[in-house]
């Protein structure tokens, strides 16, 4: 509403946002929050909308169903479908819709709301300073575009840090809190701890009678003080982005198990010694028949062993490829994530053994389109 308010006229005679996604769900889904709500690209299967689907359901963040309105179908790709849906989208609209740098990386309609305050000031913080506001974000922009997938063009260089539009921070009590932003800050923490740089961006400063809005309250939603962030994807919530990755990867889905180890590494702030970690109820009654280190070792997309005998989340799938995630060898396309020191156990790779290809496990035509997670274009 704030960038076009014409629209809102156009909304409202529907009545509201919901309605008028009720109106045009071919294009638009609604959900509700604790806010005004949030409007997405349905995450629809496009190979079921065109008959060629292998699966008789719902899979991997995929839906299965058409729209009841007519005309406008769009699909889980979004304005990447090369299959016509995006083409149906255009006609309605009247022509071409091409994506716009500043919304490429927006993470809802918040980054505009305060955009006119006389009250805001530029600052330039270091990113390891910033906390997150919400306690959970999707593993899209707005667009539909992976956040992974701007992280990897950080680290081959195609993009700056401060390519990235500012967001507004707003200090409470010493620290810093991404109020608009929390996905960018995310992308950009995981850089900075992938490449071992000090990033610092340019933010803009909030003021602090903001805090009583009702926008703020209801996007301030951390129950950890910002500390650590939650990812979710279709509904589900997952403790770090390898995990919800994972989840989502034919071969690849977290057990329960995995799940019970992540949760005390998330309570001790990111980081815990496996001797600690050994000692918790889920792994004593768990029965394996190997260490708990070398379980951690055979799941490098979810956990990460340190020189210091220490166990974090892994900040980055190592299985995930930004350019192929379908291709069944890895050996040349991951060369740009740090490789792990640890020595492998005696007599076996593992590496290699850990993390295999995943495309006999993907269904045909997976890869055309980068759409192993259900969360992308």
């Amino acid at each position: 509403y704030a960038q076009h308010p014409s629209h809102q006229d156009v909304i409202s005679a529907a009545g509201k946002p919901k309605a008028f996604c009720a109106e045009h769900d071919g294009l638009l889904l609604f959900e509700p929050d604790a806010g005004s709500g949030q409007l997405s690209l349905p995450q629809r299967c496009c190979f079921f909308l065109r008959g060629v689907c292998k699966f008789s359901s719902d899979h991997q963040g995929f839906r299965h169903e058409r729209p009841s309105s007519p005309g406008v179908t769009c699909c889980a790709f979004g304005m990447a479908c090369n299959f016509g849906h995006w083409k149906t989208v255009e006609a309605a609209a009247g022509g071409r819709i091409g994506s716009v740098a500043q919304d490429s990386f927006s993470d809802s309609d918040s980054d505009a709301s305060l955009a006119d305050s006389d009250a805001q000031s530029a600052a330039t913080l270091p990113v390891s300073q910033i906390r997150w506001a919400h306690d959970c974000i999707k593993v899209r922009f707005r667009d539909g575009k992976l956040l992974i997938d701007t992280l990897g063009e950080l680290l081959d260089g195609k993009l700056m840090p401060d390519n990235l539009p500012r967001f507004q921070v707003l200090e409470m009590e010493g620290a810093s809190y991404a109020i608009t932003g929390n996905r960018r800050l995310w992308v950009l923490k995981a850089f900075q701890a992938l490449t071992g740089r000090d990033v610092s961006i340019k933010v803009t400063q909030l003021r602090a009678r903001d805090r009583a809005g009702s926008w703020f309250k209801s996007r301030f939603t951390t129950a950890n003080e910002g500390r650590s962030v939650e990812f979710r994807q279709m509904g589900e919530r997952h403790p770090s982005m390898g995990f919800a990755l994972a989840a989502c990867t034919p071969g690849r889905t977290p057990t329960t198990l995995d799940r019970l180890l992540a949760k005390p590494i998330v309570e001790s702030l990111g980081t815990m010694r496996v001797s600690t970690l050994e000692r918790c109820e889920a792994w004593q009654r768990s029965g394996q028949d190997v260490s708990l280190q070398e379980y951690l070792r055979a799941k490098p997309a979810l956990f990460r062993l340190t020189e210091a005998a220490e166990v974090e989340l892994a900040v980055y799938p190592a299985f995930w490829d930004y350019r192929n995630p379908g291709a069944a060898s890895q050996s040349n396309q991951v060369s740009w994530i740090p490789k792990r020191t640890e020595p492998s156990p005696a007599g076996a790779d593992a590496e290699s053994e850990a993390c295999p290809g995943v495309s006999a496990q993907q269904p045909e035509g997976m890869g055309e389109q980068r759409c192993a997670c259900g969360e992308d274009r």
